[in-house]
């Protein structure tokens, strides 16, 4: 339009220019009035171009500003989805068709380039971390195959002489420094060093180490569940501030769009509809500022360059300014056509006058009546014409015909007289007075339910309007000459004056009645406002409260917080109905109350999960704190090494310190049965003993229970079941602990056993042949059972020196040795040789049992051999098998016992 049309205007203007400057020329006697000029044509082809222009201008900083926001936009989703290169290299080319030189645009530019450093340095350290797990995966690994070597190594260790307890004491230093490392780094999740990897020597230290890269993991999660909730608000709101950038483009648009040189009325119309969306979108936007400028939560908000407040602002202005300007030309079409009026009805007496003159004082009066009434009209236009350029034309030719009109009035009153004149003058101001009191008196006292605000306040200015005009005429017929006239028109200026009087009461109180309501209405706005505010936030905080209850991987410490946020809006809501007592009959107040309600519900389930996840940690805390205490003193009772039997009572004493006292006690009086029972155990008693220990099993069952109460919070859970694994290997460990000594007690009692065995079985053979002679098959024989006695010796010998190196509770006041049996041994075989053999032969009592054991398979054999007269010793024959030998030969008294052989007290 800038380029082709207005151009072509301006063209064709000029020529038009051209030709009434030679019109003028040639022009005598023809004078041009009702046409508009050139000079007004170009005035309003100036004035269309800046109109143009103005639009043209406020569009291309729309459309800039529009690009800006979606720049911004891709932006903010650029920060928090994952790195796209083609939406970034599209960000890029939008940015360039923005202006280089607006700082704005630099502005977006540098985050541009800001966004992308970040991303190729967030790349960069994922990318690092992740080598670093790998490292730390496979550095676990290495741990786990050499775990088991080094677990031996320990074993051996333990296995050599008193003389490497020192050693042992090094490795399990080393130990305790490799945990205390492992602490460290799990506190900074940095791959294990190399050195620390191999001085390894605690077996399920890689279980440990992925339970507590599991905690991390959690913690980071329940880090990343309100950075995700604050991310969601924070894009919700920005997509608000979106909705209200079009919305005011959307205004603006229309705004620009009315035209304030076209026909007027339509355009107010659409004006008023204009004015009531933007002051509901004012109130919108003074609440969106005002979370803009309170940033809360975990996402840093970029910057927004445009105030929405004061561009509503601008729009109202500007609309308001077309607004005037079109009441202005409104005003001033209806008041030049009442004026061209007016000037057809004087022209028109003028020229009756000139062609007829007036011939009686009737017909002079009658038209001095109605030239003063048109007088009157003409000075109250002249009152209203605006403050413009065209009104001011439009007043200059209103003064003229004023001056004409008084001029014609003079004259008139000159030939009636003063009295007529006075007469007409007060029937004019009193004919208007009568329609400006019908006018006033006709408008609605009554306001309807569905009135608005605008139609409210076009009532108060109609009032307002009416007053004004009302006043005025008052006072110009306070002012009128009466003394000309009769009695009768006196009478008649005072009840009009009383009349004007009453009606302008009646009008200042409707004024105060529409005054109230409007101040009603706006009340009512506002509250509206408020309650709907209020309840879309309750329906927002009812909606996460549910959320937070079913979410499992909800941050426990939200409970409380959520909760308490509740007690903000229900104050909120309390004093909204403490200073507005009438809002309970709104309709928007109800929907309200039926969600603090359902409001209260829920928050009293969040308080109960708050709670029940206090107790949990409380819990949870004392039953750490149980088990550590246990473990502290199992492994002080566990590094002692040996010691006598009543200092192990009283290490088992002060567990009491340390654990339920129940367990205490069970413990000490395990000990004390058990060493009673092997003392008064049968020789021949190879069933092993085994307490399987189960007093920890009750220990978490409390934290299970509020676990179970918090479901589905899956970190309770996880803790819970972390805790249970915890005690089931104290409870383990117990166990172990408990099957050593019990092992211990048993190959010790079994060993003084053996040796008691053998010592009477030497005193047998030596008794067997004191002092007296033998036969040469008996000396054979009881050196076969000498040499059978020596055999177990060295094995039984052997036996004991594996005890007293694995010893590790237990210390002997005594060596226990096979030295005393050995020099037993010694003695009975010297005097053996010395003896002297006799001639007589016994009988093979042997070879005669068996044979007798063949013919009577079902007697006994000591019972045949009376029978059939044949001699043998009770005392130097044994033909049942040896106690001694069947237990002594036991090769497993030396293994561990089964799970299912136990023993109860």
């Amino acid at each position: 339009m800038l380029n082709h049309q207005l151009p072509s205007l301006q063209a064709k203007l000029q020529f038009l220019q051209a030709k009434d400057d030679e019109a003028k020329r040639i022009r005598i006697h023809v004078a041009r009035i009702s046409q508009p000029s050139i000079e007004t044509l170009a005035e309003q082809l100036n004035h269309i171009y800046v109109l143009v222009k103005e639009r043209l201008d406020n569009l291309s900083k729309v459309e800039k500003q529009e690009k800006e926001m979606i720049i911004k936009m891709e932006l903010e989703k650029l920060r928090t989805e994952p790195y796209d290169e083609e939406k970034l290299i599209k960000v890029e080319e939008q940015l360039q068709q923005l202006p280089v030189e607006d700082e704005n645009t630099q502005i977006l530019a540098i985050e541009v380039q800001k966004l992308r450093a970040d991303k190729i340095e967030r790349d960069a350290v994922k990318k690092e971390i992740e080598i670093k797990l790998a490292e730390l995966l496979n550095r676990m690994n290495v741990i786990r195959t050499n775990l088991s070597a080094i677990m031996e190594e320990k074993e051996s260790e333990k296995g050599r002489t008193k003389k490497n307890k020192k050693a042992l004491t090094d490795i399990d230093e080393q130990i305790n420094a490799f945990e205390s490392a492992l602490n460290e780094t799990f506190d900074e999740i940095l791959p294990i060093p190399t050195s620390a990897m191999e001085n390894i020597t605690e077996h399920g230290l890689k279980e440990n180490l992925l339970k507590k890269a599991d905690i991390i993991k959690n913690k980071i999660k329940n880090l990343l569940v309100p950075l995700e909730k604050d991310m969601k608000k924070e894009q919700e709101l920005m997509q608000n501030v979106h909705e209200i950038l079009s919305t005011i483009t959307s205004i603006g648009d229309d705004v620009i769009g009315v035209d304030s040189i076209n026909e007027p009325s339509q355009q107010l119309i659409s004006i008023g509809e204009l004015t009531e969306n933007l002051r509901k979108l004012k109130g919108k936007v003074e609440k969106l500022e005002g979370k803009l400028h309170n940033s809360e939560g975990m996402v840093k908000r970029a910057l927004i360059n445009d105030d929405l407040y004061d561009r509503v602002v601008q729009l109202q202005n500007a609309l308001d300014d077309k607004k005037e300007k079109l009441t202005d030309r409104a005003k001033l079409y209806s008041t030049t056509a009442e004026i061209n009026l007016i000037n057809e009805n004087v022209q028109h007496y003028i020229n009756e006058m000139e062609q007829i003159p007036l011939q009686t004082v009737e017909e002079q009066n009658n038209a001095l009546s109605e030239l003063e009434g048109k007088k009157h009209q003409l000075e109250n236009l002249l009152e209203n014409i605006p403050m413009n350029d065209d009104g001011n034309k439009l007043r200059e030719d209103g003064n003229r015909l004023l001056a004409q009109l008084n001029d014609i009035l003079k004259r008139l009153a000159d030939a009636v007289g003063e009295k007529l004149a006075a007469l007409a003058s007060f029937n004019a101001i009193r004919d208007e007075i009568e329609i400006q009191l019908s006018s006033l008196q006709s408008m609605p006292v009554l306001i309807s339910d569905e009135i608005t605000l605008s139609e409210l306040e076009h009532q108060l200015c109609d009032i307002n309007t009416g007053v004004q005009k009302l006043l005025k005429l008052k006072e110009k017929i306070s002012h009128v000459g009466v003394s000309e006239c009769d009695r009768e028109q006196c009478d008649e200026r005072k009840d009009l004056l009383s009349r004007i009087d009453g009606v302008l009461e009646r009008a200042q109180k409707d004024h105060d009645y529409f005054d109230k309501k409007r101040a009603q209405l706006l009340a009512h706005e506002r509250i509206s406002v408020d309650c709907k505010t209020l309840h879309s936030e309750l329906v927002e905080w009812i909606k996460n409260g549910q959320e937070l209850l079913d979410d499992s991987e909800a941050l426990p410490e939200s409970y409380d917080s959520v909760s308490k946020k509740f007690d903000t809006l229900s104050e909120k809501i309390f004093d909204l109905r403490k200073n507005k007592p009438n809002i309970e009959q709104s309709l928007v107040f109800g929907q309200l109350c039926e969600l603090i309600d359902k409001g209260k519900d829920l928050q009293l389930e969040l308080s109960k999960r708050a709670l029940m996840w206090e107790n949990f940690v409380k819990e949870r805390d004392s039953a750490v704190e149980e088990l550590n205490d246990i473990r502290r003193q199992i492994c002080e009772i566990e590094g002692r090494g040996v010691r006598r039997f009543d200092k192990m009572l009283d290490d088992l004493e002060a567990l009491k310190d340390g654990v339920p006292r129940r367990i205490a006690v069970t413990c000490k009086k395990f000990l004390k049965a058990f060493v009673s029972v092997l003392l008064i155990l049968p020789f021949g008693f190879k069933q092993a003993l085994y307490l399987r220990w189960s007093f920890l099993a009750d220990l978490p069952s409390r934290l299970l229970s509020l676990c179970s109460q918090l479901h589905p919070l899956a970190c309770a859970r996880r803790e819970g079941e972390a805790f249970v694994e915890e005690a089931s290997e104290l409870e383990k460990k117990i166990e172990n602990l408990l099957d050593s000594m019990s092992a211990e007690f048993r190959v010790r009692e079994e060993i003084m056993h053996s040796l008691l065995v053998i010592s009477d079985e030497l005193g047998d053979i030596r008794n067997a042949f004191d002092n007296q002679n033998i036969s040469a098959s008996l000396q054979k024989k009881l050196e076969q059972k000498l040499e059978g006695i020596g055999a177990h010796l060295k094995t039984l010998d052997e036996d004991i020196t594996k005890y007293n190196a694995n010893r590790i509770f237990l210390n002997e006041e005594e060596d226990i040795t096979t030295k005393r049996n050995f020099e037993q041994l010694e003695e009975i075989e010297e005097r053996l040789k010395r003896l002297q053999l006799t001639d007589t032969e016994e009988y093979d009592i042997d070879a005669a049992a068996e044979v007798l054991a063949a013919i009577y398979p079902n007697d006994y054999p000591r019972d045949v051999l009376r029978e059939q007269g044949i001699p043998f010793d009770d005392d130097l024959y044994d033909l049942s098998p040896s106690s001694a030998t069947s237990d002594d030969d036991d090769v497993s008294k030396f293994e561990t016992p089964n799970d299912e052989v136990c023993f109860m007290i």
